[in-house]
């Protein structure tokens, strides 16, 4: 029974990363008609934090991709456990809701569905579950940048998760 609930899950998280990967490159061919509406560029980088287990130290990736509405971004990301045997595969809509005039910093918010991979002694699992993020981004030269975030987990993922990243322009 599980397992065939972590399939269904697994299924359903693999359909939503190809639409929300479908919905970037048409907004993105649609962007490039409007020059004002266009983005600047896609970001690549690494991020590091930690969540609310025991000595749970985490590193990973992340990335911005596209344009939708105006202000919002596919975010996906991917975090390893140092600390346990725990990867989360995040795959974000980040919208960038508050700049801060004349400082550069943007307030954002974010949500999307979230595959947490488990393994150990005990057998390995999959669970499914969505993600809340508040976070900040800080600027730097270049079109690189900072960011700051705090994730909260819905359903059978990590409950709360503080991250540090940097995102370099390509």
């Amino acid at each position: 029974m599980t397992f065939a609930r972590n399939k269904i899950f697994t299924k359903t998280f693999i359909l939503m990363a190809l639409l929300l990967f479908v919905f970037s490159v048409a907004a993105e061919a649609q962007n490039k008609k409007n020059p004002k509406a266009r983005s600047k560029h896609y970001s690549l980088g690494a991020r590091i934090g930690f969540d609310n287990g025991p000595s749970q130290f985490l590193i990973g990736g992340q990335g911005e991709f596209g344009r939708f509405a105006g202000s919002a971004v596919l975010a996906p990301s991917l975090d390893f456990s140092l600390g346990g045997d725990g990867t989360a595969a995040n795959l974000d809509l980040r919208w960038y809701l508050l700049p801060l005039p004349e400082s550069g910093l943007t307030f954002y918010g974010a949500a999307g569905p979230t595959l947490f991979f488990t393994s150990g002694k005990g057998g390995s699992s999959t669970e499914f579950g969505m993600s809340l993020t508040a976070g900040m981004k800080i600027p730097m030269r270049g079109g690189n940048k900072y960011n700051f975030e705090a994730r909260f987990g819905i359903g059978d993922i990590p409950e709360l998760r503080f991250m540090f990243g940097i995102l370099f322009g390509i």
